[in-house]
């Protein structure tokens, strides 16, 4: 027996873009027939019973009632801030599309391994061994910093802000070596280098801090979603 992609969204609580997203670099049990995934009902189960999963013991991402507002949140963090944002899974798989995509991340975007090279990067983040969020410097040329997402003492994902220029620019080497990398033209990174956000150390010192606030809340929301509804 098969599942369809609203019984997916109904048991995962996540949009359809998601579950396409999760299928397609591996996170979610499926089969692709044609151009259509397809979801074999007994592996889906066997996976939503796994440690991790969405509804697995070690997750808190699962609950619904709270992803709304904690969108909005993000949302409204990414426009305040003047940064992109991205919420992850503890090993860097975005659960949310990046928020506020800065000008040389969106020429980027039709690039179709972009997400896995992503999420290594963001993987990264997490093995840092500063708890608080630190401006640290990408493979992509800006500057990203994390807060992490908590449930009881467990650290289960990151909110990660980026697209902040970096003090150094990159010289033609870096540049050529992204661009072999990704396997696109050197002058298109060197025409849109330019389209990052700028932030200077007292606004990322800020930035920072309510990156860190931003993380608690989103906590909270996905661990007592009911609880924070009612209030």
């Amino acid at each position: 027996m098969y599942l369809t992609t609203k019984d997916l969204q109904q048991l995962v609580k996540v949009d359809k873009s998601t579950i396409y997203r999760m299928a397609e670099d591996g996170r979610l049990p499926a089969i692709k027939i044609g151009r259509q995934w397809r979801f074999r009902d007994e592996d889906i189960r066997r996976w939503l019973d796994e440690p991790g999963s969405p509804r697995g013991p070690e997750s808190s991402m699962s609950s619904s009632e709270g992803s709304l507002i904690s969108r909005h949140l993000v949302e409204l963090f990414a426009d305040l801030y003047g940064v992109m944002v991205v919420v992850t899974d503890i090993n860097g798989h975005p659960l949310i599309d990046v928020v506020n995509p800065c000008g040389f991340f969106a020429s980027l975007l039709d690039l179709p391994d972009l997400t896995t090279r992503c999420a290594t990067e963001w993987a990264g983040l997490a093995e840092h061994p500063d708890l608080t969020p630190t401006w640290q410097e990408s493979r992509f040329g800006f500057s990203c910093a994390r807060a992490f997402l908590r449930s009881s003492n467990q650290l289960v994902g990151m909110v990660i802000a980026g697209g902040v220029r970096s003090s150094a620019t990159p010289d033609t080497e870096a540049f050529e070596r992204l661009a072999t990398d990704l396997g696109i033209e050197t002058s298109r990174l060197v025409r849109h280098h330019t389209e990052m956000y700028e932030l200077d150390e007292s606004r990322k010192a800020e930035t920072a801090r309510g990156l860190a606030t931003l993380a608690t809340h989103l906590s909270d929301l996905q661990s007592n979603p009911r609880q924070r509804s009612e209030q």
